[in-house]
């Protein structure tokens, strides 16, 4: 293997590693009885799958066709680990934010092209201001496609004519300022 796919890969696995744990930390994602080498295997399981639904977006990814993703996602992980899980279940919301997250990832690396959404965690949720007050608004404690619908619904309306991933990636720069 030559030098420049070596550092491609040691690349490729920093994001993926930084997008599992952003996705996992104060999420509250496990139960309570869950060794750390189901965990680790957990996230292994995980980043083979988002490696695989992002082949899918080497072509343009529709709301319908992202949101069937992130719910396969979840379904998938739920299912391959739901012994370890809390209640069983790898919630929307955490799918989500690991999803959206590897996919902006992939985006500003020039992998694939932009992606349908954007990552949606604490930060950008408080930026909703025209969000339904019947949604969850935490991300980590939401299980429904219908919450994460929502947030899409008031995120493009805060972005206007930005792609919601151009939209977050201001959100982001504003936040770290």
């Amino acid at each position: 293997m030559d030098i420049k796919k070596k550092q491609e890969n040691f690349i490729h696995g920093l994001i993926v590693w930084a997008t599992i744990n952003a996705a996992l930390q104060r999420s509250n994602t496990y139960g309570e009885f869950s060794p750390n080498d189901k965990r680790w295997n957990m996230r292994v399981y995980m980043q083979s799958q988002l490696e695989e639904i992002t082949q899918e977006y080497k072509d343009e990814v529709d709301d319908k066709k992202h949101m069937k993703n992130i719910s396969v996602f979840a379904n998938a992980i739920s299912a391959e680990h739901g012994s370890i899980l809390k209640d069983g279940r790898f919630r929307i919301g955490i799918a989500q934010k690991a999803l959206n997250l590897y996919l902006k990832y992939m985006w500003c690396q020039g992998k694939i092209g932009r992606p349908p959404h954007c990552p949606f965690d604490g930060i950008v949720i408080n930026e909703l201001r025209q969000l339904d007050k019947n949604a969850e608004y935490r991300w980590t404690k939401s299980d429904s496609i219908s919450d994460y619908r929502k947030w899409v619904e008031a995120a493009k309306k805060e972005a206007g004519d930005m792609s919601l991933a151009e939209w977050e990636l201001n959100v982001w720069e504003k936040g770290t300022d």
